[in-house]
């Protein structure tokens, strides 16, 4: 979560506003969130593979 966090306070500073940097930090949540959950579907399929080769 930090590297995502410092990316978008970079770019809250580049663009000077307290709106861009809410739409930067909210956008630095959305992707954080998005890519767990991408971690996870992956996880659960590699751990089905394995299940279904050990049976």
């Amino acid at each position: 979560m930090a590297p995502s966090m410092s990316v978008a306070l970079i770019e809250s500073k580049l663009l000077g506003t307290e709106l861009s940097t809410a739409a930067a930090l909210t956008l630095a949540l959305f992707l954080h969130y998005t890519a767990y959950f991408i971690v996870v579907l992956v996880i659960r399929l590699v751990y089905k593979k394995i299940v279904a080769k050990t049976n």
